[in-house]
C-alpha cells in the first residue's frame, strides 16, 4: 500500500504483463490502474505504508 502526499491511499497492482509499476486507488470502484511513474511526473509523491495480497 502507498500513501501519496495528498492523503490518498493506493494499492499496488501486480500484473502478468511485465509492468510492476501500476497502482489502484484504494477506493475500488470504476478507477483503472495508473502508472507510478505517471503519478511521479504529475508531482505526486508516494510513501509505502504496507502491503496487500
Amino acid at each position: 500500500m502507498l500513501l501519496d502526499d495528498r492523503g490518498r491511499v493506493w494499492a499496488e497492482c501486480p500484473t502478468g504483463g511485465g509492468s510492476d509499476d501500476l497502482v489502484l486507488p484504494l477506493v475500488f470502484a470504476r478507477e483503472e490502474a495508473v502508472s507510478v511513474r505517471g503519478l511521479a511526473e504529475q508531482g505526486v509523491r508516494l510513501t509505502h505504508v504496507g502491503w496487500v495480497r
